[in-house]
């Protein structure tokens, strides 16, 4: 699950912390009704992501030993994945290898693993990172924000607007459904802090993004993918569970939406596979195509650092190799070991994301893990890091 043949790609001390969402005791996956959407539940993702039949029945039968069974193989098999990372790497202190690695290149890609992960906003946002940036002589910082609201970056970092207006703007209009407002408005706090400091240090700020109006995926595909968020943001909030919710209940929640869908509309199989088409081809593949040559344009050859959706790096010819991979690198940002050796996700993710980062950052340790073996960056992963399931 690594690239062939490519080089190695604290919270703000200033800052009030951003509070996550808290997680409460979670009903039982059984008491929740899983057996209930019936023998359809092996279908994966309706046939579409491609797991196998015999995952599911495996998953169907383990429904039924007891509380939480799935969760319950699900931590097992993310436990063999991270002592199969520590196993094949070793640590170093963040603040130590940052201000080198910064350094190296002149593409450094923040992978943000998780979109949900707040602690991804609260570093990059943060006091270390900016200092750590403006340090390294880096002349531009993109982030996924789209192109539309540069404006708003502008108008601060000129001194036009106040950074509670910019606060107040942005949130406005950027509102992710598994974060609140409360949340949102502490994380652009930050953003806002840290475009001021940049800018006095002579560094820009750019939302890169054309945005998901502005993407080629078709009208139809993009409303199916909002409702699709829609209902597990739903479920979160009936368990109580917010952006704790675990990928294997995100899991189920997906496939019950799908399950009851794939009875009640013929069409819907076709719809779920032109949104599948759709997101590779046009999200992680035109979208990438403009993103890299914005990026290119406004950069001029200039050092830049770029937080970016990870997947929009883990696939063939992604942001990477259309910048050039001798100019680029790449860490991701989890916010915990337990968030890297997630075992649903990385079967996900082997499916349709077969590259990953060589340097991976735990945010929660303040630790970089890399790989003892040199050669195991960007090459094809080793059978004991592969999914476990």
């Amino acid at each position: 699950m690594f690239k062939a043949n490519k080089k190695d790609k604290a919270q703000s001390a200033n800052t009030e912390p951003v509070e996550e969402a808290k997680t409460t005791e979670k009903a039982s996956l059984w008491n929740r009704g899983l057996w209930s959407i019936g023998n359809g539940f092996v279908n994966v993702l309706a046939g579409v992501f491609n797991a196998t039949a015999a995952t599911g029945v495996v998953m169907m039968m383990l429904a039924t030993q007891g509380d939480d069974p799935l969760d319950g193989l699900n931590n097992i098999l993310t436990n063999k994945n991270i002592q199969a990372l520590e196993q094949s790497t070793q640590l170093v202190s963040a603040s130590a290898l940052y201000p080198q690695l910064l350094e190296d290149k002149k593409y450094t890609f923040y992978g943000d693993m998780s979109h949900t992960v707040g602690a991804v906003r609260s570093y990059f946002f943060g006091a270390e990172n900016t200092q750590n940036i403006i340090n390294a002589d880096v002349k531009h910082v993109f982030i996924e924000y789209p192109q539309q609201m540069q404006n708003l970056v502008d108008d601060l970092a000129s001194g036009t607007t106040t950074k509670d207006e910019f606060v107040g703007e942005i949130t406005a209009q950027i509102s992710p459904l598994w974060w609140s407002p409360e949340q949102m408005r502490g994380y652009h706090k930050m953003m806002a802090d840290m475009i001021v400091d940049l800018n006095e240090a002579g560094i820009k700020m750019h939302f890169a993004d054309p945005g998901m109006g502005s993407s080629g995926m078709s009208a139809e595909s993009k409303d199916l993918l909002f409702e699709m968020a829609g209902v597990v943001v739903r479920e979160m909030e009936a368990s109580g569970v917010n952006a704790s919710m675990s990928s294997m209940e995100i899991f189920i929640a997906t496939q019950k939406f799908i399950y009851g869908k794939v009875l009640a509309d013929p069409n819907f199989k076709d719809r779920l596979q032109k949104l599948y088409d759709d997101f590779f081809e046009k999200r992680l593949g035109e979208d990438n195509e403009h993103i890299a040559s914005f990026i290119q344009t406004q950069a001029n050859d200039e050092k830049s650092v770029i937080l970016y959706g990870a997947a929009h790096m883990m696939r063939e010819h992604d942001l990477d190799e259309m910048l050039g991979v001798e100019d680029t690198q790449l860490i991701g940002l989890y916010g915990d070991k337990r968030q890297y050796g997630d075992a649903l996700i990385k079967f996900v993710y082997s499916q349709f994301l077969p590259q990953q980062p060589d340097k991976l950052h735990m945010l929660d340790e303040q630790q970089v893990y890399l790989y003892k073996d040199a050669s195991q960056s960007y090459v094809q992963q080793p059978s004991a890091l592969k999914p476990q399931i």
